[in-house]
């Protein structure tokens, strides 16, 4: 308006309108710079937390996603997600979708028990949705018996699990797994608890609460009892003699009496070298079936660590490791695992504080959220490449919770 206006003053004027154009022409040029300048400034860490700041919300509502211009200026490209299927489809692909929208494009599905058919098809459907979706899923199958006794690998079971793992070796590779697992921590998974051991005549009986599935053929393994002169271990096995589904006898030699902990007596019928060389030895038959990606097997803690180095891996392509922060040295651990495996063939398949839960680290969020930054931090800077947070939903570990919030580590850790 002002332009126009000067093009309409008389002659006499004529030197106040050639000031005026340069004037304008400056603060129009300044303006579009100011603008410029805004539009291109990028999201600071307060303006990503209030933009990506949690709320309360149903559990089936997808969370919002930060934009790109946010994700550039947060998380460790190397770090991936844990998660599990649900019974409800849209859960799960609103988990998804939230991950992907998140940056996160390598998701550890379930490695579901072999042996429980309804969460085994529940598994492979949302593998399916996943993988649609753009997401690269890592996935395998496990016999994983802390949560049911009667999925302990034992030497008359083991070539029902070693078959399984060649079946689902071959529909991960006709489904698009990114990664196939040839089991996780299943050198834990070899042994039952009894409910009770009885000593009569220099006999002793081993009663549990399930099927223990052992056959007399097969030497038993006894450790952990106390007294100890219960105890058979792997160097002195016993032979057993089957009474029953859920008993076998013994031979024993000290007083009459009882195992005062069954808790914490472990027994079965397949050492830990037994089936770590099994595992090693399947890598090589499943690695002529899945051919898309890597063969990846996961343990645990540094006493199966130094086991497998021992071994050596053999046709695993890569060597993986669960670790937690309340694991003792957990970080010479990663040391240790690089420099065995180098970063190439090692990585760590899932992370968290406290392996029994978060509110076992602390209660306190705003500690969760420091400590597992100083972890992240951590890990990142060794030179592992790949680490995947255990896990995103669930109230025990979850970065959201049950009821559909999330935690405060979100944001201030696993975002950063």
């Amino acid at each position: 308006m002002a332009f126009l206006f000067t093009m309409k003053v008389k002659e006499n004027k004529k030197n106040l309108k050639h000031s005026i154009v340069p004037i304008l022409i400056v603060i129009m040029l300044l303006l579009f710079f100011f603008i410029f300048s805004a539009a291109s400034k990028p999201v600071s860490q307060t303006e990503l937390e209030i933009i990506s700041s949690p709320v309360d919300r149903n559990i089936n509502k997808e969370a919002s996603a930060p934009n790109e211009k946010e994700l550039e200026y947060s998380k460790w490209p190397g770090l991936g997600m844990g998660l599990f299927s649900t019974s409800t489809p849209s859960i799960f692909d609103n988990y998804v979708d939230t991950l992907l929208a998140n940056g996160f494009t390598e998701l550890r599905i379930d490695i579901p028990n072999y042996q429980d058919t309804t969460w085994l098809t529940q598994s492979k459907a949302s593998v399916i949705r996943a993988v649609s979706r753009g997401a690269k899923v890592v996935w395998g199958v496990s016999s994983y018996n802390t949560t049911n006794p009667n999925y302990t690998i034992t030497a008359e079971n083991w070539p029902a699990f070693r078959q399984a793992i060649l079946d689902n070796a071959k529909w991960a590779q006709d489904n698009g797994v990114y990664e196939f697992q040839l089991g996780n921590e299943e050198d834990m998974h070899i042994w039952r608890h009894p409910v009770s051991i009885t000593r009569t005549n220099n006999v002793a009986t081993a009663a549990f609460a399930e099927d223990h599935g052992f056959t007399a053929g097969n030497p038993v393994i006894i450790w952990g009892g106390n007294p100890e002169d219960f105890n058979a271990y792997s160097a002195t096995p016993v032979m057993i003699t089957v009474t029953g589904p859920k008993t076998f006898t013994y031979s024993s030699v000290g007083s009459d009496g009882q195992v005062s902990n069954p808790g914490e007596t472990y027994i079965g019928n397949m050492p830990e070298a037994t089936i770590e060389a099994n595992i090693r030895a399947l890598a090589t038959e499943v690695q002529a079936i899945f051919t898309r990606g890597n063969i990846s097997y996961t343990t645990s803690d540094s006493y199966f660590m130094e086991k497998w180095h021992a071994l050596g891996r053999g046709d695993i392509d890569l060597l993986a490791w669960n670790v937690y922060s309340n694991q003792e040295s957990w970080q010479n651990d990663i040391t240790n695992m690089l420099n065995w495996w180098g970063p190439d063939h090692s990585y760590i398949t899932e992370f968290n504080l406290n392996y029994r839960s978060l509110n076992d680290y602390s209660i306190d969020e705003a500690v969760q959220a420091e400590a597992l930054t100083s972890m992240i931090g951590y890990i990142k800077t060794s030179g592992i490449t790949r680490a995947n947070y255990f896990c995103y939903p669930g109230d025990q570990f979850g970065a959201i919770k049950g009821n559909g919030t999330y935690r405060e580590l979100w944001n201030n850790a696993i975002l950063r």
